[in-house]
């Protein structure tokens, strides 16, 4: 009898544990279903390993751009973005010299355009650059309030007033239409996300937030982040909620990329790490360690993302690891959380290309703007 009552509690046992085991191995699946029309695809908190692909990142060191002294050509005074062409060029644009440097995929110092200034064919204040599927530069010019195309060897080929809309970033497709994030100014101040067409004139406003009257810090403001992908196709997606939205070229929503998540909460003391992480040569303010009630709980989500050439989505966390590096999310071209790896806080991701990774550094730790670049193999 005893050993009979000891069978049953063994395999009540065992069935507790095979339950628990599958309520875990079902919570880590990636769930897709369709609703309205729209692919929906809901990813678990944990990466999950997808038949057939390859899902461990290995990166190698392959190129550096960028000294502390020495000829002027390779040195940078303020990296501000990066883009590369189809050839493996590297397009660095300087912010401060507001001048665009062209290397070699060898990264020898090909040429250098670019002017400060107001006149035809200058530059004023831009943020990003950004290089379009026909090989022509983006420039979007505040402080000339105009949209600019240049072709890779530096010509200015056409610049479009932006008449009242200034916006913070602009990205054109290959039909020249023309999207930003512009701060709408009326009753309430907005954030916009609008594509314009090519005489920069809105055609359509795919979303919009409010803008806090009395805003947190930059470390903690909520940002509208988006690419334009193969087809013509929009991703966009707000840096305070894990999903992302793709539309077709028409603007017709189509797919939808969800990600369970564990906020990082907020305390005074976290908050002094970050900002000494992006800000290592600032004083503190006085008003940072303290948290009104205004301020969000948890930190953003994801800083920031890019798609790379094969249609992986990039996403930079605000996760650590031991070592203080920070983690990616990477989605396959489906939506799905498959693999996370980390970099350096100082490097971000800017371009996957051709199996290689190029990242943008601000400042390495003796303050030195670069880039570098990795041989991406995946196994």
């Amino acid at each position: 009898m005893r050993k009979h009552i000891k069978k049953i509690k063994w395999i009540a046992s065992c069935l507790l544990i095979f339950a628990l085991f599958s309520t875990l191995l079902l919570a880590q699946e990636v769930k897709i279903e369709k609703k309205n029309g729209v692919v929906v695809i809901h990813n678990p908190k944990k990466p999950v390993a997808l038949p057939g692909l390859l899902s461990i990142l290995k990166l190698r060191e392959d190129l550096r751009i960028g000294i502390e002294s020495g000829d002027e050509n390779y040195m940078f005074s303020q990296l501000y973005s990066i883009q590369v062409s189809d050839e493996e060029d590297v397009f660095a644009f300087d912010g401060l010299e507001v001048s665009i440097k062209v290397f070699d995929k060898n990264g020898k110092f090909i040429r250098k355009f670019g002017q400060k200034g107001q006149g035809p064919g200058e530059i004023q204040s831009p943020y990003r650059i950004t290089l379009a599927e026909d090989n022509k530069i983006n420039i979007m010019d505040r402080g000339n309030n105009r949209f600019s195309y240049y072709s890779i060897e530096g010509e200015c080929i056409k610049e479009i007033p932006t008449g009242k809309y200034r916006p913070l970033e602009a990205k054109a497709d290959s039909s020249g239409n023309i999207y930003g994030i512009a701060l709408i100014i009326g009753e309430k101040v907005t954030q916009d996300l609008v594509k314009f067409n090519q005489e920069f004139k809105p055609t359509l406003t795919i979303t919009s937030r409010e803008m806090p009257k009395e805003p947190p810090p930059a470390i903690l403001m909520e940002f509208i982040r988006f690419q334009i992908i193969k087809d013509d196709r929009l991703i966009w997606g707000r840096t305070y909620e894990y999903e992302f939205n793709i539309l077709d070229k028409n603007g017709k929503l189509i797919r939808q990329i969800i990600k369970d998540y564990n906020p990082i909460r907020l305390t005074k003391d976290n908050l002094i790490e970050e900002f000494k992480r992006r800000y290592p040569d600032k004083k503190i303010p006085p008003k940072l360690p303290r948290i009104p009630d205004h301020f969000p709980s948890h930190f953003p989500i994801f800083e920031d993302f890019l798609c790379g050439d094969e249609g992986r989505i990039y996403v930079r966390t605000y996760e650590r690891d031991e070592e203080d590096n920070v983690y990616y999310d990477v989605f396959d071209p489906e939506g799905r959380y498959f693999t996370r790896f980390t970099l350096p806080f100082e490097e971000k991701v800017t371009v996957v290309k051709k199996n290689k990774m190029y990242c943008m550094i601000y400042g390495d730790k003796e303050g030195i703007p670069m880039i570098k670049r990795y041989e991406m193999k995946w196994e």
